[in-house]
């Protein structure tokens, strides 16, 4: 079924009368009430349950005098999906927030549910149990659009302020040598670059980071703070693959700490949110860690030098919390009125021509079995280890841009994919450009590395005239976003960067071009399809039927020689909801009765 989500600029809130920019605030609480499996971890994750921790979306609505709104929720989930940004735009149309303003972002703490994205691969391959949970993903999209609607609701006359200052010695870059390819350390902490203020005794892996913390810091006309927006580029990994309960990891230790401190200074009721910038390749840093060296539990012992958990989290957490809220005392006072604007494009990878980038096909790489350095899964045992670059994509009718990935399986890759023909990635993935005041956020569908988000901030800063920001984990999860010397390592990153090794660049242009609509004022056509499927339908069939499939003798006429099997299929007659309100999807048809020779 397809579906036109609508534009916002054709859904003005009729009941906004003021003339001043307005902004307001909202928590609401997302934990499930039932026991899912978690994202992030693929089959080595946990099936999760409720603990102490709570996960919440934290909503920021702002509307400038002009009427114009813009919704920016964080969501303490693996990431944003274009499930959400279609379901939570459908229910908030009255209220006049269209998709081209509202950023849905995740995160990417690792011990929250999955199977919400709406997107085949990552529904079935992103957690322990595989399937888009129909229930828990449209309810999730209730909650999300309350939160959303609770900030509206509270909106008041608003000032806001952008500030940034450094974070270093509590995250780390897994990934050296990849970056290395990409950025020579030397050139990245020369004068004037993100490195220049590294400490002097830090390792190379803990210099190779971007150590900004950016915060938006929202006041009323009395100079008290309502909320603060944070960004700062680090996997929400400190607990470690074991962990059994929900939990926000060291984000929610974050805000915890800084609304805290907020509150000591007299600012009560701040909303606090984080959200990851550019956190491809880079994971917290214990504490005792001066060799910024991973190695992870060693024969199932923790090492206490390299050990997660939730100290870790506590104390990547109290750091992070300690630094935000101190930015947002100083830039309190400075806070002004605001504008706001934003594009939405759907991103087509496969069907987005670009002669410059093009994109042809998706695949992964045998390092993604492996794990991440923190992260490492069993499969490192079968001798899966950081980059195993090949051939394969060289040879006659691959796709060369692919090269040099090593396709997990190699040819019975693609076999697979045309054997389960609904397991992959979105069709599309939301991309938004969005300003507020004096900076501009650009959305990532996945994990952008530390040097592809750099660049692509300094392509979006020619064309706009102001800073950014690039934003990860919003809108949808389409894997890793390397550039095209990352890649070529073909470690962890550059192994599960699906679209080859132009993706970056193809990526940068369509944000480019998203940033020349935001300055010309001209609009974009939002998508009218919208269908994703649910492989809790698709792949429970297929599996059921390829491995519990009942062959039975069929009774044929005498003079007929051959003695047939018949294989029954399940049934196919019933369509599948994936989208919420208003979508649904209808699998293939298939003959529910078949011969074939025994």
């Amino acid at each position: 079924m397809r579906k036109k989500v609508a534009s916002t600029r054709n859904l003005r809130s009729a009941r906004s009368t003021s003339r001043e920019a307005r902004a307001g605030v909202a928590r609401v609480d997302i934990t499930p009430d039932r026991a899912l499996p978690m994202a992030g971890y693929s089959t080595a994750g946990q099936v999760g349950i409720k603990g102490n921790d709570r996960l919440y979306a934290r909503a920021f609505y702002f509307e400038d005098g002009r009427g114009e709104p813009l919704v920016i929720c964080a969501l303490d989930l693996w990431c944003g999906s274009s499930f959400l940004l279609a379901a939570v735009a459908d229910r908030l149309t009255a209220d006049g927030i269209g998709a081209d303003r509202l950023v849905l972002a995740g995160t990417h703490t690792h011990t929250a549910p999955g199977n919400y994205l709406g997107n085949a691969f990552y529904d079935a391959l992103g957690s322990r149990t595989p399937g888009f949970d129909a229930e828990w993903g449209k309810w999730l999209a209730g909650a999300t659009a309350n939160a959303i609607r609770e900030a509206r609701a509270s909106a008041r006359p608003a000032r806001v302020a952008w500030g940034t200052r450094e974070l270093w010695s509590v995250s780390r870059n897994r990934s050296l040598p990849a970056f290395e390819a990409a950025q020579s350390l030397l050139d990245w902490v020369s004068p004037g670059e993100l490195g220049e203020r590294s400490p002097a005794d830090a390792s190379p892996q803990q210099k190779a980071i971007d150590p900004r913390v950016t915060t938006l810091t929202i006041t009323d006309h009395e100079g008290t703070i309502r909320g603060v927006l944070g960004l700062f580029g680090c996997h929400a990994t400190a607990l470690g693959i074991d962990f059994g309960t929900f939990s926000r990891d060291w984000p929610g230790f974050a805000v915890d700490d800084a609304e805290r401190r907020l509150k000591a200074e007299g600012h009560l009721g701040a909303v606090v949110a984080v959200v990851p910038s550019a956190a491809g390749d880079i994971t917290p840093l214990p504490p005792d860690d001066r060799r910024g060296t991973w190695e992870g539990p060693a024969g199932g012992r923790p090492d206490p030098d390299h050990a997660q958990g939730k100290p870790l989290a506590k104390w990547v957490g109290h750091k992070l919390g300690e630094t935000v809220a101190a930015q947002a005392l100083v830039d309190a006072p400075q806070a002004k009125g605001f504008t706001v604007d934003g594009r939405f494009r759907p991103w087509f990878p496969l069907d987005t021509p670009d002669e410059v980038a093009p994109i042809h096909s998706w695949a992964i790489g045998w390092p993604v079995l492996g794990g991440a350095e923190d992260a490492r899964t069993k499969a490192r045992f079968l001798r899966i280890r950081e980059g195993m670059p090949s051939d394969h994509y060289l040879e006659p009718g691959r796709d060369a841009l692919q090269h040099p990935k090593s396709p997990v399986g190699g040819t019975v890759q693609q076999w697979l994919w045309r054997f389960l023909e609904h397991l992959k990635p979105s069709a599309w993935h939301a991309l938004h450009v969005v300003r507020i005041g004096p900076m501009v956020l650009a959305t990532v569908p996945g994990e952008p590395t530390t040097v592809m988000a750099r660049r692509a901030e300094r392509a979006l800063a020619k064309l706009t005239g102001s800073d950014v920001r690039v934003v990860g984990f919003a809108g949808d999860y389409a894997g890793y976003f390397t550039t095209e010397k990352e890649y070529a390592c073909q470690h962890y990153e550059g192994a599960h960067t699906l679209y080859g090794r132009s993706t970056a660049v193809h990526l940068e242009r369509r944000l480019c071009e998203l940033a020349t609509a935001l300055g010309d004022g001209a609009t974009l056509e939002l998508p009218s399809a919208l269908t994703c499927y649910s492989m809790a339908g698709s792949m429970a069939r297929l599996l059921w039927w390829r491995f519990t499939r009942r062959r039975e003798k069929a009774e044929l006429e005498p003079s007929q020689p051959v003695i047939a099997s018949v294989s029954r299929k399940p049934p196919d007659d019933e369509a599948v909801a994936v989208l919420g309100r208003g979508f649904a999807s209808k699998l293939p048809g298939h003959r529910n009765l078949y011969l074939h020779e025994p």
